[in-house]
């Protein structure tokens, strides 16, 4: 087998690599430490062999917000793996480091809204396609007990909008004994929304523009949190067994869970028939 040399042809040159926040960020670690580095993998080869002071560097390069300062970046010489305590003493908020400074105009959807606000008050968020099956959602969120769904009255399929309502009537029902306490629905689609369903499911409901009209006209508040604290749950793919979580547990007491399944674009038509499984 004859095996012909490929010629490499680059792809892309950014046309004024100074002008780049990498650029003044390495133009601040050569001010401060006393270094001559010139390109990106003179940066990486430091930010690898001093570990802390870069991470440190970075926390102050980007206005990390925070209540209470870190102790320190790290413990001396810790492995990354298993992770180790960064910015220990430090307490701040996921939420609010996102969303301050609001410099753009931004558009968003209510699955961010909805992520960024259990971060605020320091929940669990994990997030399930909408177009899963009942067992695939249940073989996911049976496993961490949410204690709120957010969940679309539909989906599109092959430019079809799909009604999701008696799907997710049936995962509050399933999920109602292990501790579900809200559902709020979202009008994703030109479909019913399922309200009176999921009234007979003995967990309250409510649809997702009267919920947020119902929000207290106060300042936002960010629940200060160590760097610790966990922000989302993910799953695994499932494809070799049951969709499994990481092994995480929340380092304060708050230790409540919610669930979105992502809108979807608009589509003309509806339909209950559940779509194809995919």
């Amino acid at each position: 087998m004859t095996i012909t040399s490929v010629t490499r042809n680059e792809l892309w040159r950014h046309p004024d690599p100074t002008s780049t926040p990498m650029w003044a960020f390495l133009l601040k670690v050569n001010s401060k430490y006393g270094l001559q580095l010139n390109d990106y993998p003179g940066l990486y080869k430091w930010s690898i062999e001093n570990v802390a002071e870069f991470w440190e560097e970075v926390w102050h390069f980007v206005g990390i917000t925070a209540s209470t300062p870190f102790d320190k970046v790290l413990p001396p010489n810790a492995p990354m793996y298993p992770r180790p305590d960064f910015f220990s003493g430090s307490r701040l908020n996921f939420a609010e480091n996102l969303l301050f400074p609001a410099n753009t105009p931004i558009d968003p959807t209510a699955a961010l809204v909805a992520s960024l606000s259990a971060a605020a008050i320091g929940a669990i968020w994990t997030g399930i396609s909408p177009d899963n099956g009942v067992s695939a959602v249940l073989d996911r969120l049976a496993q961490i007990s949410p204690k709120v769904l957010f969940a679309d009255n539909g989906t599109v399929y092959n430019g079809k909008e799909w009604s999701s309502t008696d799907k997710t009537e049936e995962i509050v029902r399933a999920l109602a004994p292990k501790g579900l306490e809200y559902v709020v629905v979202i009008n994703n689609v030109a479909c019913d929304l399922g309200m009176d369903g999921l009234k007979t499911t003995g967990v309250a409901a409510e649809e997702y523009t009267s919920f947020l009209a119902s929000a207290p006209n106060v300042p936002l508040h960010f629940e200060q949190l160590p760097p610790s604290h966990p922000l989302y749950i993910l799953y695994s793919s499932g494809t070799t067994g049951p969709s499994s979580t990481p092994p995480s547990a929340p380092s304060s007491s708050t230790r409540r869970s919610t669930f979105s399944r992502a809108p979807s674009p608009p589509a003309p038509a509806c339909s209950t028939t559940p779509p194809p499984p995919g």
